[in-house]
């Protein structure tokens, strides 16, 4: 209920309830983690469940009884684990405890009227209703199901909201700079991780579960930072050399800038900006933690930066804030929380921090923008308009700087090719600049990146 009520974020929630209550890892913590997330990426499709069998509809229960019956459908439906007598029995517990009176006889007679298997509830018709189908069955909000249509085509968004159901894995990036990543996988192996290599990146590695990951010493020696191979692509496209002056806008808690330093060998200079103080703090604290001593933190708006601070660059990257739809299925309450509009909204601060971003970069220097969020607005949009209005910038050939394995990937939505919209024909090498991942078709967070060189006559 914080969540709902304060806005509060799923990581956040659950660690400040656990803490409240004393719980500390072991089941009790893996249950409570499965339960908040798993309901959050399916109550979609529950509360269209709870529609159909109750006399009240969703929107006119109250919240305690609402939460109580997502609850126990989730145990009922998808931890298989649990015994059905036991979901019910204790999700009419709980409304005797939290909910008004009666309640308790609602919630027992809707769980105990639900067909046994979740694909016998009535479920829009897939060919009649495809929209309707899609977001109820697959948990996502309507508006957000019919733009991934037209966008990507039906098959692609289908595997978008499959993938951002999914648990996702636990990606760390070994601390080069520290150790290997066949170190640190034969390392985390023996206390008994389940440990894959990451599909992209030498230094990725993959978790089944991260049960207790930051309580041992490779997490506290600073040996691995978590971080997505998407995420990962940045300082990759960057490619920074060791001794350059970097730039990071919008860097807080760190992740890319940490990577860049590693990329670096912890030599030369990084100067992460950001809004937050708190996030910069995080992100000071890993750079101590993973060993790199060549980070420096401003807290500013970037969209000040270029009138503030004179100054320019060997690279500059520039991580906007944006909706996130690429990172549903680790912060599935976005799903729920963001509204069509902010798509109209958030493109006008993108586009002020990519400029103030492509004022500090040196002639001859590299700047890579990038968004978690796999909405045309925010990316190739974005790109588009900045290249069309900057002549002295042009694409960088990400297929010299990525792993082979994307190089086919290049600019594609799924089976199909991306479709950018530039000014005149002679900017269409731009195409090489730029890289969509997307869930359920590339194995990694839905991502947009882009990298651009200012040439170094500065001219048109």
């Amino acid at each position: 209920m914080l969540m709902e009520k304060r806005q509060a974020f799923s990581n956040i929630a659950l660690s400040r309830a656990l803490a409240e209550t004393g719980t500390g890892e072991g089941v009790e913590t893996a249950l409570a983690t499965e339960l908040l997330y798993g309901v959050l990426r399916w109550r979609g499709a529950i509360d269209y469940i709870i529609d159909r069998h109750s006399r009240y509809p969703v929107a006119r229960l109250t919240l305690p009884i609402k939460n109580i019956l997502r609850l126990g459908i989730y145990q009922l439906y998808f931890l298989t684990r649990v015994p059905a007598y036991a979901a019910v029995d204790e999700s009419v517990r709980a409304a005797r405890r939290y909910a008004h009176k009666g309640a308790a006889g609602l919630v027992n007679a809707i769980l105990r009227h639900l067909p046994a298997d979740i694909e016998d509830n009535d479920w829009p018709d897939l060919h009649e209703d495809p929209i309707g189908y899609m977001s109820a069955r697959h948990s996502h909000p309507a508006w957000m199901v019919e733009r991934w249509i037209t966008t990507y085509g039906f098959d692609a968004a289908l595997s978008i909201c499959q993938a951002n159901n999914e648990r996702p894995p636990l990606t760390l990036r070994a601390n080069l700079l520290k150790t290997t990543s066949e170190e640190l996988r034969r390392s985390l192996a023996e206390k008994g991780y389940q440990v894959s290599s990451g599909r992209l990146f030498p230094e990725a590695l993959n978790l089944a579960t991260g049960a207790g990951i930051w309580n041992t010493p490779e997490y506290i020696e600073g040996l691995f930072q978590p971080q997505d191979e998407a995420s990962m692509c940045v300082a990759h496209a960057l490619s920074p050399m060791s001794g350059q002056n970097v730039l990071d806008l919008c860097s807080a808690p760190g992740g890319k800038s940490t990577h860049v330093a590693e990329l670096m060998a912890n030599r030369g200079r990084i100067l992460s900006v950001d809004i937050n103080a708190a996030r910069l703090q995080l992100l000071q604290s890993n750079a101590i933690r993973l060993g790199i001593g060549i980070i420096d933190t401003l807290q500013m708006d970037a969209r000040e930066f270029a009138d503030k601070i004179n100054e320019c660059f060997d690279a500059v990257m520039v991580d906007a804030p944006c909706t996130g739809t690429g990172s549903l299925r680790r912060k599935p309450e976005i799903k729920w929380r963001l509204l069509p509009e902010k798509l109209q909204e958030l493109p006008e601060l993108q586009r002020a921090i990519l400029n103030e971003a492509a004022c500090a970069v040196r002639p001859g220097g590299v700047l890579v923008y990038s968004v978690c969020s796999i909405e045309p607005e925010e990316g190739s949009d974005i790109i588009s308009s900045f290249l069309s209005a900057n002549r002295e910038y042009m694409p960088v050939n990400l297929s010299d700087r990525l792993p082979a394995c994307l190089h086919m990937d290049l600019l594609t939505d799924g089976n199909r090719r991306s479709t950018i919209t530039i000014a005149d024909e002679e900017r269409s090498d731009m195409v090489t600049g730029a890289l969509r991942l997307l869930p359920g078709v590339h194995g990694t967070d839905g991502f947009f990146l882009a990298a651009m060189q200012r040439r170094a006559d500065n001219g048109g």
